[in-house]
């Protein structure tokens, strides 16, 4: 039975999820010692080219995952300190993670 953690990242405009995911599946793996799964979309591979940091996340992520980007609906409000700002965040795709999963057991 395989176990693994799978992340979803949808880049934007305010915040750089990629790198964020980068952090993420690194701390996940030296804490977990488990593989890591990334569910994203070509938008924001491209992004990941563009910064240089795609040949870094192919050797972080077991998989990269190519999804079409989902429409833009959801906001959130981030607290930077003392200022506030509504920030785009795509989280309509995550009901899919049994579906993308490559593992049998997943830590979304």
């Amino acid at each position: 039975m395989t176990k693994g953690v799978l992340l979803f990242c949808f880049n934007s405009r305010e915040l750089d999820y990629a790198l964020l995911s980068m952090i993420s599946a690194g701390f996940a793996k030296k804490m977990l010692d488990k593989p890591v799964s990334l569910v994203t979309d070509s938008s924001t591979l491209d992004w990941m080219k563009t910064s240089k940091i795609l040949s870094r996340a192919k050797k972080i992520f077991d998989q990269i995952i190519e999804i079409p980007r989902p429409d833009i609906s959801n906001y959130r409000n981030l607290h930077d300190g003392a200022s506030k700002h509504t920030v785009p965040f795509i989280n309509q795709t995550r009901y899919l993670c049994w579906d993308l999963t490559p593992y049998d057991r997943t830590l979304v």
